[in-house]
Formats: C-alpha cells, sequence, structure tokens
C-alpha cells in the first residue's frame, strides 16, 4: 500500500510529496490521520467522516490536531456518541 509511502514523506518533511500519496490510501482512517500529520484540519475532518470506526478516530484526532472545538464540533453534527 501507499502508508509507508506517506509516513516517509511525511517524516522527511515533504508534505507536497506526501500530498500525492495521501488520496491513494484506501482506509480513510488512515488518510485522517495523514492529514491531521500534515495539520491539513478541513481535510482529516472530511476523511474521518467516512471512516467506520468515527468515535475513535475522532478521539486520536482530537489528541492530534490542535483544533479540538472543530472536532468536538463535527463529532456533534454527526451524532457519534462516546466520551472524549
Amino acid at each position: 500500500g501507499y502508508k509507508p509511502f506517506v509516513e516517509a514523506c511525511i517524516d522527511a518533511g515533504q508534505k507536497t510529496e506526501a500530498l500525492k500519496y495521501i488520496p491513494k490510501l484506501t482506509d480513510p482512517g488512515e488518510r485522517s490521520e495523514a492529514y491531521a500529520r500534515l495539520n491539513m484540519t478541513e481535510e482529516a475532518k472530511k476523511a474521518a467522516s467516512e471512516a467506520n470506526n468515527g468515535d475513535e478516530l475522532f478521539g486520536r484526532l482530537k489528541s492530534t490536531l490542535a483544533q479540538n472545538t472543530l472536532i468536538d464540533t463535527l463529532r456533534d453534527r454527526l451524532s457519534f456518541q462516546g466520551t472524549y
């Protein structure tokens, strides 16, 4: 898969290169986390909303992204139940 390429690009500080591979990740959770690592909040939220494990993923994103209130708002809008 493309995940190792994305991780290597992010670790090397190559955002532009990473952005070539992130859309190719088939798992929305992996896409969301990759975007979060690049501080691309909107893209991370969109990918997270596509994931089946939304509660778990939103919890991880909340700890990754600085804009926690946006994650809380999106989670509430999508009616995910859980404790954060």
